[in-house]
């Protein structure tokens, strides 16, 4: 079961009850010369994070490995 909370009143959710837990990512950052939807900010940041998630993230370091 979850948690109480200080106060004693509500509950913390808890992974079993399928809560959502914030994950801090860091600065995630597209180059303008790669950007999918340069002109759709939501987009953009829709497919930034469902590449993260996806676990697809090699091309960022391919790509600044080429820079270099």
């Amino acid at each position: 079961e979850g948690e109480r909370a200080a106060d004693g009143d509500e509950e913390t959710p808890s992974l079993e009850d399928g809560a959502a837990v914030p994950v801090y990512l860091g600065n995630i950052v597209r180059l303008a010369r790669d950007r999918k939807h340069p002109e759709d900010l939501a987009a953009e940041a829709s497919d930034v994070l469902m590449t993260v998630l996806n676990g697809v993230v090699s091309e960022v370091v391919d790509r600044l490995l080429e820079d270099l």
